[in-house]
């Protein structure tokens, strides 16, 4: 069955070169969590990964 329980993540890449990803509850959109990035987000993040030392 469906338990009804699914996130989304946006990602967000702001005008000052920083970015952050959201966690939405995927059935309200409403904002459960955010993770701040000192850096923009680059397109296609979900297949690209980030080096620690950056």
């Amino acid at each position: 069955g469906n338990c009804g329980v699914g996130v989304a993540i946006s990602m967000v890449s702001a005008k000052d070169g920083s970015g952050y990803a959201l966690v939405l509850d995927a059935k309200t959109f409403k904002e459960i969590a955010r993770a701040k990035f000192p850096y923009g987000l680059p397109y296609g993040l979900h297949c690209c990964w980030v080096p620690r030392d950056k």
